[in-house]
């Protein structure tokens, strides 16, 4: 399975190989267990976004298909025209 950015997106990246330049091994160790604890927190974070976004768009779509059954097939008068419609009823 692939990923693909559908718009700009940013890579970061952390030489972890510079760590023995730290005083110890237990900075060392502290300063990855930080770094990998504020990359959880933000994955967390955009993936709770993620998540209420891909809810909310279920139930767009269970309301729409509800008013399409309504009016006998036909598309609701609310129902804009989506980018790929070109015009034509689905």
């Amino acid at each position: 399975m692939s990923v693909y950015a559908v718009g700009h997106t940013v890579c970061l990246s952390v030489d972890t190989a510079s760590k023995h330049r730290l005083d110890s091994e237990l900075d060392a160790v502290n300063l990855l267990n930080l770094l990998y604890r504020v990359a959880s927190e933000y994955l967390s974070a955009r993936l709770r976004l993620t998540n209420e976004k891909l809810i909310r768009a279920e139930k767009d779509i269970a309301h729409l298909k509800a008013a399409t059954v309504k009016q006998g097939g036909q598309r609701p008068r609310s129902w804009k025209e989506g980018p790929h419609s070109q015009g034509k009823s689905a």
